[in-house]
């Protein structure tokens, strides 16, 4: 493993120096590249097996936060509710070293909005105050998809009494709204802390461990939905991360074998191209700079 970390590294070295030289470059066009063919290739497998350690570890941290869940949901006090907050910290933690893979590999583009959509307007999901700003002109706001059977949109109504997975996955991007996130990571990060109403100041959401209690010290009402969701989403999360898992899997016909079958030079832009996107236009744009421009707690990424 080092050494071969080792090898990319100085051809990824080698390229960023003769990109940033203040020598003159020579245009006779019998000039040696900077690399092997056969070098360029053991990195871009190796990026394969980058990706499928990393995503492989995100999948094992989504197991483990469907087994604190679970005991939340079997026995919902403050305990176990803090028990599955720190499990889904500490599955944020390899999910978000996984992204270094987006922006070059439209497989994962494609599939990371169902996982890792952000911001969302909670109150498409379940219940906030009465003074909660939406995003101004989203009809999916005041949702509330845990209190209701049914949602009409436009002229169509919708059917919500049966809380599944495919129904969940259709509501995301309702009515057109990007902001209408309705799984992934941050759906099960908002049922398991509720609204933050701390505005600008630090802190985060206060939800009590009886917004999943079924007895009679339940709280938050509708609460055998707000545990179907909860469990729902946390399932789809996991098949998520398998899917992209096998992507990722020496040997097969998936993506890996795509990317690996391409020409070299296009296996190096696709891993530069999505560290220089995921640096500038994600986190220090989306991440930041549009937050502290907009004054939005909502638009916050810690």
């Amino acid at each position: 493993m080092l050494t071969r970390l080792s090898t990319g590294g100085l051809l990824l070295a080698s390229l960023f120096l003769s990109a940033c030289s203040d020598e003159p470059q020579s245009t006779d066009a019998d000039v040696a590249p900077a690399y092997d063919d056969a070098l360029g290739r053991q990195v871009v497998s190796h990026y394969g097996d980058v990706a499928l350690a990393t995503y492989s570890d995100a999948l094992a941290g989504a197991c483990e936060l469907k087994t604190q869940i679970g005991t939340l949901l079997a026995a919902p006090t403050e305990a176990n509710l803090a028990a599955a907050r720190d499990a889904w910290r500490a599955a944020r933690v390899p999910y978000m070293q996984t992204e270094v893979f987006r922006f070059g590999n439209a497989v994962v583009d494609e599939w990371e909005g169902q996982v890792n959509a952000w911001p969302l307007d909670e109150g498409l999901i379940d219940y906030v105050n009465e003074d909660y700003q939406a995003v101004m002109g989203n009809p999916g706001a005041r949702a509330n998809i845990i209190a209701s059977e049914s949602l009409k949109i436009g002229e169509q109504t919708l059917d919500l009494s049966d809380l599944n997975a495919e129904l969940l996955a259709s509501l995301n991007e309702l009515g057109g709204s990007e902001v209408n996130v309705a799984t992934g990571y941050h759906a099960i990060e908002f049922l398991l802390w509720g609204q933050d109403l701390n505005g600008t100041d630090a802190g985060a959401g206060q939800r009590p461990a009886t917004d999943f209690a079924t007895g009679p010290d339940a709280t938050g009402g509708h609460n055998e939905r707000r545990r179907e969701y909860l469990s729902v989403v946390t399932d789809l999360l996991i098949d998520d991360l398998e899917v992209m898992v096998d992507e990722w899997r020496p040997g097969e016909e998936n993506y890996r074998a795509e990317l690996e079958a391409d020409s070299v030079e296009n296996g190096l832009r696709k891993m530069l191209f999505g560290m220089g996107s995921l640096s500038l236009g994600e986190l220090a744009g989306e991440r930041m700079k549009v937050a502290l421009a907009a004054h939005s707690p909502e638009d916050e990424h810690d």
